[in-house]
């Protein structure tokens, strides 16, 4: 229990807590989704089209777990179940935190600055990678400006309610993820220029219908 208490609060599983929300909302879409396609008649699924819209699903099931859900929630989860969700937690949860110092540049050029921090920002700007590159494929009419558009205010929607769920709302967090929006809808571009038969099958309609 030690080992996996550990686990929990390390690093790897900051990561390993988005898994049980992804698989819930995986099958959870894919039931619906296959009953869906059978009332409606519609045959199956493109699959190019399909696996968009699936990882779509995971991805924004990965993203509320890793910004919303409480750090150790799984941890504790077995506590809470037994003796009753605390009410000192709420204490915890509405932090009230506001930060709008810009310290990305100092922070990477601090020599001093702590691994956790430079891996905080890093991971910042890569968890936003895949929006910038699903938004075009799974909503085809967004483009370009729309895609950074609807990235942007899901971005500041996000910090604005971080502060509610015992997080902080941090400046430095939307400008690392609207360079990984940018950065993905740039690899959006060039997988069109270069794949751009796979591109329209991912945004193709279904075999048999739309749904």
């Amino acid at each position: 229990m030690d080992f996996f208490t550990k686990l929990l609060n390390s690093r790897l599983g900051y990561l390993l807590e988005i898994l049980p929300f992804v698989f819930i909302v995986g099958a959870a879409y894919e039931i619906t989704r296959g009953i869906k396609l059978r009332r409606h008649g519609l045959g199956r699924d493109n699959p190019w089209r399909g696996a968009v819209r699936l990882l779509c699903a995971l991805y924004f099931a990965g993203l509320f777990a890793l910004l919303w859900v409480p750090a150790g929630f799984w941890s504790q989860l077995p506590q809470w179940l037994r003796y009753g969700w605390p009410v000192s937690c709420l204490g915890q949860m509405f932090t009230g935190v506001y930060n709008f110092d810009v310290q990305v540049l100092d922070i990477i050029n601090r020599s001093s600055a702590g691994s956790f921090t430079l891996f905080m920002l890093i991971g910042n700007v890569l968890m936003f990678i895949p929006l910038g590159l699903l938004l075009p494929l799974r909503w085809p009419k967004l483009g370009l400006v729309g895609t950074m558009a609807v990235g942007f205010a899901a971005d500041i929607l996000i910090e604005l309610l971080q502060p509610i769920v015992g997080r902080a709302f941090d400046v430095d967090d939307i400008i690392c993820n609207t360079l990984g929006i940018a950065g993905g809808a740039l690899i959006y571009l060039l997988l069109r220029g270069l794949f751009p038969k796979t591109i329209r099958k991912c945004k193709g309609d279904m075999e048999n219908g739309k749904a």
